[in-house]
């Protein structure tokens, strides 16, 4: 599962410094694929091609 629209785990809402403008609601969407990159090495000290690609298992209309 991934969590879409989080800026600041810490508080239930995520707003700015006065309160006043709100972001929407967070979305929590499960994935249906996971597609890791072909050279990516869990043990490599520099973590190069440490980038996924993930399949979520619905349509996310952006809301910016």
């Amino acid at each position: 599962m991934v969590r879409l629209g989080e800026y600041d785990v810490t508080t239930d809402k995520d707003c700015d410094e006065l309160k006043t403008i709100c972001a929407e609601p967070v979305l929590d969407v499960g994935i249906d694929k996971t597609i890791i990159h072909p050279k990516y090495n869990p043990s490599a000290i520099n973590r190069a091609y440490d980038i996924a690609l993930l399949r979520l298992n619905q349509t996310i209309t952006y809301t910016g």
